[in-house]
Formats: C-alpha cells, structure tokens, sequence
C-alpha cells in the first residue's frame, strides 16, 4: 500500500506508470476508473463540441486529458479513423463502448448530434462510476468487519488458550502444595 502511495505522487501527472497498471488490474477498480475517464472525456468532449471545436482537435483533447490510458486510446484510435477519411459515427464505433453505445454512435447523420449523443454517454458512464464506487466502499467496509473479527476471533482464542494453560499449571501448583 505504501508502494502505491509513494509512486502516485512520484508519478503524477504521466499517462501509465507501473502502479497504475497493476492497479487497473483488478476488474471492480479498472471498470471504475475507466467509466469515471469515459465520463469526464466524453463531457469534456461535448462542451468543445458545442463551443465550435473542431472535431479533430476535440478528439486530440479528450485523448490528452483523458485519466485512463485505454481510454486515451480510444480517442487516439477515433482521431486516426477520422484523419483517414472514415466517417464520424463509424470512427468513434469502437471498444472499449459497449454494445448500446456503439449502436448509438454508428446513427449519427449530422455533428450537432455528436455533442447529445456524448453528453448521454457520459451520464451513463457518469452513473456506471457512482455505482461502481459503491459497491467498492461496501466492499471495503464488509472486508474491513471479516478482518476484524478474524482479529478479535484469534485474540479471543489465544486469550482461551493461554488461561487453559494458566489454570493447568496453576492446578498443578495447587495439587502439589496441598
């Protein structure tokens, strides 16, 4: 844990450092931290969009401030598909969307639809990450009272153990002093 500590600060402000990555590992934290990055980019997305951005530098943005480096790649990926002459709808359809995003995507006709279609996506990815953040507090708090009273269990029997002898020899000292 202090591992973590020590090298997020020493590492702040870089796209992916190892700690990060072993982190990103372990599948409740990795889908909340890579909803919570699709939230905040796709948000941040839509207001450029809306601000008269062009669609170019709004997608090089998003990758650029984006928190997770998969969904840097995301942004990274969509721009390329864009630079080679792809279509909109079709160069933002990829992973790491789910189904029902994509789907949402790939009907884009027009740009002033883009924007909508982002801010609805982030609220999605912005709900997903609440969620997630719950269910990863409740699991804090139920491991934290299963490590407790393992504690208190094993203190509790070695307190057991440690009278049983107590008693046995002080029996003994008893049995012979009498």
């Amino acid at each position: 844990m202090a591992w973590c500590i020590i090298s997020f600060f020493l590492n702040k402000g870089k796209r992916d450092w190892p700690t990060a990555r072993v982190v990103r590992k372990i599948p409740l934290i990795a889908g909340y931290m890579r909803d919570l990055s699709f939230a905040d980019s796709m948000a941040a997305a839509s207001r450029m969009l809306r601000s008269n951005v062009p669609i170019g530098d709004t997608l090089r943005q998003s990758g650029e401030a984006a928190s997770s480096p998969e969904v840097a790649d995301y942004w990274d990926r969509c721009n390329e598909q864009l630079a080679r002459g792809v279509g909109l709808g079709s160069a933002l359809d990829q992973e790491p969307l789910n189904r029902s995003e994509r789907l949402e995507l790939a009907t884009l006709s027009d740009l002033s639809q883009v924007a909508t279609i982002m801010e609805s996506i982030a609220e999605l990815r912005s709900q997903a990450a609440r969620t997630k953040h719950k269910i990863i507090v409740w699991m804090a708090f139920l491991f934290t009272g299963v490590y407790l009273m393992i504690g208190m269990g094993s203190a509790i029997y070695a307190l057991t153990v440690m009278n049983m002898s107590m008693d046995s020899m002080m029996g003994g000292l008893m049995g012979e002093g009498g």
